[in-house]
């Protein structure tokens, strides 16, 4: 596929605003859409470039961005590129209920990276006093709005290297500590090109619709960035759309033609679950092309289920592609051959969970092929002492390639303990066979009772199919009691009741039944919990360790309702804070 092609994401940046006919559209509704061109959102950059030197931002200074999927977030982040700061996108604050956890969230990684200064909007700003008197940017915070008038008009030429770190993005902390991933410009680069060599050929250009979260590395890198080089019209949906009305997704998908979108595997059952029969006569999935699903462990039956529904609307069930990567290595690790049917295996059960072997077994658990590695990647398995196994044999993956991190900001120790002779260990445990990867979970999340190794991720999709479960909304931990000899299972389990104690006792029974029936264990504690109340990542995965933490202390809470009034409440104490950091 024909690209812009550079050597850094500003020479790619200021090439499409020449040479590319692309367009960025920001959808609303089907019949509310705004379009700009790359011309036209350069020369919005730099007035942000230009407002950023005249506060003294300077090549190599961290630029914290909190913004929504808007016009305001391009303007903000190629602001950032082209006076040679380093951006680094945080996730707004999504619900007032969990407010607090956010603010927290922000004011850390602020003093993470030290970040020099913050750009929001004029509804976020008020909300970060706090954070901001906290970690104490030397620059300040600004809205767009006050960055949009520059006095100068004269922007300074910056010199930017491939090895430059050029932005900054957080690991999920779905299994601890969020981590800041330094990526260089050859990092980001070399995975959009080995991205976009997967795609089809096709008479004309591919065009993507998304509406993954721009914070995120599949949003920035896979459906900013990558579309940018392609060059392809884009088009994007906030995330809170589409969560409120997932119909949103396809209907994008019908009305631009876009051959190209990407979501994790709870994207595909939401749909599935929500969307109305009676929707689907005004949906066309024809020229849908390549459907990644990532970011998550990839489920068989969410994917069949979302084929099965959504054939009369024109989707080819090839098109669903498992795909595996994750932040520290830019975006993207493996893919599976998007031409053709998604590949699910069944390898037995007892072996994966007692000997670390996968040997194939038409009785077994089915597992999605994740593919192979895409160009210049290279994937191996090793055990404990990092020695490298053989196919089948499950153990850590290993990932080498041109697009692995530089390494996590302002911390050797984490960095050195990752990264090895260039070899990243992403955390995972997988396995080879036949040359595709396969993944049997996270290794900080295994679920180990009486000598079995348990992927938590099989054990919640378990309670999926149990209809009073929140879909995507499980958790399941080990935990070993002073008093007992071998690990116990815990399940945290949110609810779709009307919430009578009566019925929380049946469904606690129905869910053990289930867990008993399909892996032959018994569990210590069924916690049924008010929806909303697990702890998430940015991206929306959940977080196991913290979840454990707080199941540990009792302190596991729906968070509190909001309204207005609960808006209203943080603007002022954010103002006060505002007020106290500039009078002292």
């Amino acid at each position: 596929m024909k690209s812009i092609q550079g050597k850094t994401l500003l020479e790619i940046f200021k090439k499409a605003a020449t040479q590319s006919d692309a367009k960025v559209h920001f959808w609303k509704s089907v019949h509310k859409i705004e379009s700009f061109t790359y011309p036209q959102i350069f020369e919005e950059a730099k007035k942000i470039a230009l407002s950023l030197q005249e506060k003294g931002i300077k090549k190599g200074d961290r630029v914290i961005i909190i913004l929504p999927t808007h016009l305001d977030f391009y303007r903000a982040f190629f602001g950032s590129l082209l006076v040679g700061a380093i951006p680094c996108a945080l996730y707004p604050p999504l619900r007032l209920g969990k407010i607090n956890e956010w603010k927290y969230q922000t004011q850390e990684a602020c003093k993470k990276i030290k970040a020099s200064v913050v750009i929001t909007n004029s509804q976020i700003y008020p909300l970060l006093g706090q954070p901001v008197s906290q970690a104490k940017p030397p620059k300040g915070c600004y809205t767009m709005s006050a960055l949009m008038h520059p006095r100068q008009s004269k922007l300074k030429q910056v010199k930017v290297n491939p090895k430059d770190i050029t932005l900054i993005q957080f690991s999920s902390g779905s299994t601890g500590e969020s981590k800041a991933v330094s990526l260089t410009h050859q990092n980001i680069l070399s995975n959009a090109y080995a991205f976009l060599d997967q795609l089809p050929p096709t008479h004309t250009k591919h065009s993507c619709v998304s509406w993954l979260p721009l914070y995120h590395d599949m949003g920035l890198i896979g459906c900013l960035i990558s579309p940018m080089i392609a060059p392809g019209d884009v088009t994007l949906i906030p995330p809170e759309i589409f969560i409120g009305r997932p119909l949103s997704w396809l209907e994008a998908l019908t009305q631009t033609k876009a051959t190209v979108s990407v979501a994790p595997n709870f994207a595909y059952g939401l749909c599935t679950q929500k969307i109305k029969t009676s929707d689907l006569a005004g949906l066309d999935l024809s020229n849908w092309q390549v459907a990644l699903c990532g970011a998550e462990p990839v489920q068989s039956n969410t994917l069949k289920k979302f084929a099965k529904k959504f054939l009369t609307c024109g989707l080819n069930p090839n098109v669903l592609t498992p795909v595996y990567g994750l932040a520290e290595a830019s975006l993207a690790l493996t893919f599976s051959d998007i031409q053709s049917p998604p590949c699910w295996t069944h390898f037995n059960q007892q072996a994966i969970e007692e000997q670390g072997l996968a040997i194939p077994d038409s009785q077994g658990i089915p597992l999605a092929s994740l593919g192979k590695p895409v160009k210049g990647v290279k994937i191996e398995i090793r055990d404990a002492d990092r020695k490298r196994l053989s196919q089948k044999q499950i153990g850590h993956v290993w990932a080498k390639g041109p697009n692995i991190m530089a390494g996590y900001w302002g911390d050797p120790k984490n960095s050195k303990k990752t990264l090895e002779a260039s070899w990243l260990d992403t955390g995972d445990r997988g396995f080879l066979y036949q040359g595709n990867l396969y993944l049997c979970g996270r290794v900080k999340d295994l679920v180990i009772i009486r000598g079995r190794n348990y992927d938590p991720a099989s054990l919640e999709a378990t309670l999926d199919e149990i209809p009073q479960v929140r879909t995507g909304c499980s958790v399941a931990l080990s935990h070993a009691e002073i008093t007992s000899d071998t690990e116990q299972l815990i399940l945290l389990v949110e609810h779709r009741l009307k919430g009578s104690k009566e019925e929380k006792i049946a469904l606690a029974k129905k869910i053990q039944k289930k867990i008993l029936e399909n892996f032959g264990l018994t569990c210590k504690e069924i916690l049924v919990l008010e929806p909303g109340t697990l702890p998430r990542t940015s991206s929306g995965k959940l977080r196991r360790f913290q979840a454990k933490q707080l199941w540990l202390k009792g302190e596991l809470k729906a968070p509190p309702s909001s309204s207005f009034f609960t808006y209203l409440q943080e603007a002022a104490l954010g103002y006060l804070s505002y007020f106290f950091q500039k009078s002292t």
